[in-house]
């Protein structure tokens, strides 16, 4: 008898300390991500915090993903794809295209995100990629497609 009631006793403490992991921010909800795992040239320090990164834009949290992929550029300045992030934390779209300045801001992250990466390695064809949206004549459509 004493044995049901002992793994019912260490369920519930599992699920609380499971649940207790969740992020809490200033009474909001708890933040509920999913498991990202996107290997990056960085120093292993940020790799935690960039992947949190791109768990926030795969849920559309634009701000807070572009927030965490500065934090990441701020500690590690040769991490490329911390500026990819940011410039794909500018672009939503299922919304609009960023207006002008923000636009300019996300292409400088694209383009610095190309100079930091190595030619032939996956970064280079992600930023790659983010650049070509922001080169050009203003056909957002085109470099979407792109």
């Amino acid at each position: 008898m004493l044995r049901p009631f002992a793994i019912a006793i260490v369920l519930t403490a599992s699920t609380r300390a499971l649940s207790a992991q969740d992020h809490h921010h200033d009474g909001n909800p708890p933040e509920r991500l999913g498991r990202v795992v996107f290997p990056a040239e960085c120093r292993p320090g940020v790799q935690a915090r960039f992947e949190r990164g791109v768990a926030l834009l795969h849920s559309f949290w634009y701000e807070e993903a572009g927030r965490t992929f500065g934090a990441v550029a701020a500690d590690d300045s040769s991490c490329a794809l911390a500026h990819w992030g940011m410039a794909m934390s500018t672009l939503h779209p299922l919304w609009t295209p960023p207006p002008p300045k923000e636009h300019a801001e996300a292409r400088a992250h694209a383009e610095r995100a190309v100079a930091l990466s190595r030619p032939g390695t996956r970064s280079r064809d992600y930023a790659e990629a983010i650049a070509a949206y922001y080169r050009g004549d203003g056909a957002e459509r085109g470099r979407l497609a792109a």
